[in-house]
C-alpha cells in the first residue's frame, strides 16, 4: 500500500509542479514525495517515481500528440530516427521523465536515510569498511 500511495502522491506533485514550473521540478516533487511517504528500500522509491511520472508523461504527451494530429512528433521523430514514429517520441519523453523523477526519488530516499534518527550511517559503513 505504501508503494501505491507514494506513486500517487509523486504523480500528483509532479503534475502540479509541471503545470506551473519548469520540467525538471518533477525531480524535486519525487524527492518530496519520497520524503513524505518513505519506502522500505530505496529501489522501491526509484521504482514508484519512475512508474508514476513515466506513465503520467506518457499519457500527457500522448494526449497532446493526438490533439495536434501527430504533426510535431512526426517531424521530430523524423529527425531522430529517420522515420516518422510519433509513438517512439512519446515513449522517449516518458522515459526521460521517469528517469528524472526516479533519480530525484532516489536522492530523496538517500537523504531521508542519512538524516533519519533510526539509522546513523558512518563513513566506514557507507564505504564498506569495517569499523
Amino acid at each position: 500500500m505504501r508503494f501505491i500511495f507514494s506513486a500517487l502522491l509523486i504523480a500528483l506533485l509532479a503534475f502540479v509542479a509541471g503545470y506551473y514550473l519548469p520540467w525538471w521540478t518533477i525531480a524535486i516533487a519525487a524527492a518530496l514525495g519520497t520524503g513524505i511517504i518513505p519506502q522500505r528500500k530505496i529501489f522501491f522509491s526509484f521504482l514508484s517515481a519512475f512508474l508514476s511520472v513515466g506513465l503520467l508523461w506518457f499519457f500527457i504527451a500522448g494526449y497532446i500528440d493526438l490533439r495536434n494530429q501527430h504533426i510535431l512528433s512526426s517531424r521530430i521523430s523524423n529527425l531522430f530516427f529517420h522515420h516518422a514514429h510519433p509513438l517512439a517520441l512519446v515513449v522517449l519523453s516518458a522515459l526521460i521523465g521517469g528517469l528524472t523523477a526516479g533519480l530525484g526519488a532516489w536522492c530523496g530516499g538517500l537523504l531521508r536515510s542519512l538524516t533519519s534518527r533510526k539509522k546513523q550511517m558512518t563513513f566506514g559503513k557507507f564505504y564498506g569498511q569495517r569499523s
